[in-house]
């Protein structure tokens, strides 16, 4: 019966090629798929091959998730808690679903390489277009003027969405056998990084510049033309855009001087004559708000040391004004705006060290990698390279529970199961 996958009616699991599109649209089309995806799996799978979740991953994340329910048990706000919780666990079945729809060729990889690319190719002609005009082609306008969103609209997520899919784009040109593909790897990432320019955000393009960078290190002749034209056409669009070059070059001081404050679109004009330097104000982690964030955080940690105040309740109990949690203005939000200071807070001290640890694992294989370099950019170090950044300690991040951030995370490890399981049957 399992055999029935392979029949053209199971074809709807095809679905998965739509989900870098669908993420474009929202979280509501991409969480759909996912978790009909889900659904369908678990029930062929429960009912007539048990044992195919009988592995080191799943047995790893059912202990995560069981845990993740332990402290919602003990949460501030149950029901809150475990509306974040319970449904987590899609996420780790998806990534299994993945590796089977590899497996029996209902997922080809060479066309979602393809697809990604046409994505890269449509947004930077809108990013371009939005970048001249300032709307995009459907007449979109980023609520931010220093900012471009192209297909995101009111969101500015361009520059997080494109750098994760590029990290999957330089994987699965690994995998593909193409005849086009070395020029479509070159044309890939200079897309990718004239969009990432573009859209303004810090944390990609800083990323993208320590991905090149290791990219370097490792095969030197492939990746120094590319390196020359991002450092050429990242000063071209910063220095002669003004906006940009506030947005990216001064206003990433905001980081360290108090003097900045919060940059948004309503301050910009008073902030832009500012003296950006002034030694004498007090330093911060990232940006005010998000220093402010963290010290409301590490105080709601110091009074749930080991199981924290439960998962996603941050945004909760920091503004409950009898915690004493609001210290400044600006404490309290939906999340602290960084992993492993959220999952303090939430969760305790447990989970935080165990993804430290992980880390520092991925480092360490990645200079041995480094060290043993036989000139090939190999689907190891590319992996190893994509963790090393979602689990990058002193980076801002998203919600660790946010549906959107967990699909476009998730979603590529499917691929690289895939890619371990089967390097594990060769050897």
């Amino acid at each position: 019966m399992i055999s029935s996958f392979k029949d053209n009616k199971f074809n709807i699991f095809k679905v998965i090629y739509l989900i870098p599109i669908f993420l474009i649209t929202g979280p509501f089309l991409a969480d759909l798929t996912v978790s009909l995806c889900v659904i369908f799996f678990l029930y062929y799978f429960f009912k007539y091959e048990k044992s195919y979740f009988k592995n080191n991953f799943f047995i790893f994340f059912a202990i995560i998730y069981l845990y993740l329910l332990l402290c919602t048990i003990f949460s501030t706000n149950f029901i809150f808690s475990l509306k974040s919780t319970l449904p987590y666990f899609r996420f780790f079945i998806f990534c299994l679903a993945t590796v089977y729809l590899i497996e029996k060729k209902i997922l080809v990889i060479e066309t979602l390489y393809k697809i990604i690319f046409l994505i890269f190719f449509i947004i930077f002609l809108d990013s371009i277009f939005q970048f001249a005009t300032g709307e995009n082609i459907f007449g979109f306008k980023s609520p931010l003027h220093y900012r471009i969103t192209s297909f995101f609209g009111d969101e500015a997520i361009l520059g997080s969405y494109t750098f994760k899919f590029l990290m999957l784009f330089l994987f699965l040109n690994n995998l593909v056998n193409y005849k086009y593909k070395n020029h479509l790897f070159f044309l890939g990432i200079f897309m990718s990084s004239i969009i990432i320019i573009l859209s303004g955000d810090r944390a990609p393009l800083v990323f993208l510049i320590i991905c090149m960078l290791f990219l370097l290190f490792m095969d030197f002749k492939k990746i120094y033309p590319l390196f020359i034209i991002f450092i050429l056409s990242f000063s071209i669009f910063i220095f002669n855009s003004d906006t940009l070059k506030k947005r990216i070059v001064h206003m990433t001081f905001q980081g360290f001087y108090k003097t900045l404050g919060n940059f948004d679109s309503q301050k910009f004009e008073e902030k832009k004559n500012l003296e950006f330097i002034q030694q004498e104000k007090p330093k911060f982690f990232i940006s005010q708000s998000h220093h402010h964030h963290i010290i409301a955080a590490l105080k709601i940690f110091k009074d749930h040391r080991l199981i924290g105040s439960g998962p996603n309740t941050f945004r909760v109990i920091c503004y409950d004004e009898k915690n004493n949690y609001k210290e400044f203005p600006n404490s309290c939000s939906s999340h602290p705006h960084n992993f492993y200071i959220q999952l303090l807070s939430e969760t305790g001290i447990i989970l935080p060290i165990l993804f430290l640890i992980i880390f520092l694992i991925v480092v360490y294989k990645i200079f041995f990698l480094l060290i043993k370099k036989n000139g090939n950019i190999s689907n190891e170090y590319l992996i190893l390279l994509n963790v090393f950044i979602i689990l990058f300690p002193l980076s801002p991040n998203g919600n660790f529970f946010n549906n959107w951030l967990n699909i476009i995370n998730f979603f590529p490890f499917g691929f690289y199961l895939s890619y371990y399981k089967n390097y594990l049957i060769s050897k």
